[in-house]
């Protein structure tokens, strides 16, 4: 009698129950699924973070370009919509600025040249606009703040950056860095 008690006691639980099993599967079940989100939003970080750089690079770039086109020109003009510059430099070349959505165009036209220089320079941005202020010219950038998360971003407050840039500082028979 003791041999067949013995043998029911120890057949009984030689596997797992059908509720411990299921508690396993749901506690891995959650930690997949944190574990899908935590990936999930270091990569969203990483890809903000990568768009900054390369919004930093282009923007000293342009920056770069903006001030250098403008200190050499002898004249300046900005569209009524305030989305297209044109800088007449003085030896004769046309530098046709243009915003197109998000996208800034830079054109160099010479006379003896018959295609123009062109480079396009794209960085986040809601609107950019050219504005003046005297000879003070400037690039008006509008754009977002980052967001942790997609949603709501189009209802985010703007913010806006300046490239500003005297015209004309870098004229032949000028001296470098006198103001007129």
């Amino acid at each position: 009698m003791t041999r067949s008690n013995s043998k029911a006691a120890s057949s009984s639980r030689s596997g797992w129950q059908l509720i411990e099993l299921s508690m396993v599967i749901a506690v891995m079940a959650m930690i997949s699924v944190l574990a899908t989100k935590l990936i999930i939003v270091l990569m969203a970080i990483e890809t903000r973070s990568g768009q900054s750089f390369q919004d930093t690079a282009t923007l000293a770039r342009l920056g770069e370009q903006w001030r250098s086109d403008l200190h050499r020109s002898s004249e300046a003009t900005i569209a009524g919509d305030g989305k297209t510059c044109a800088l007449q430099q003085a030896n004769g070349e046309t530098v046709l600025w243009t915003i197109d959505g998000v996208y800034l165009r830079r054109e160099q036209r010479a006379a003896g040249r018959k295609k123009p220089l062109r480079e396009t320079y794209s960085a986040s941005a809601r609107d950019w606009q050219f504005a003046k202020t005297g000879r003070l010219f400037s690039l008006v950038r509008e754009f977002g703040p980052p967001q942790v998360t997609g949603p709501g971003a189009a209802s985010a407050p703007s913010m806006t950056e300046r490239i500003e840039a005297a015209q004309g500082t870098l004229q032949p028979g000028r001296q470098e860095g006198a103001v007129p």
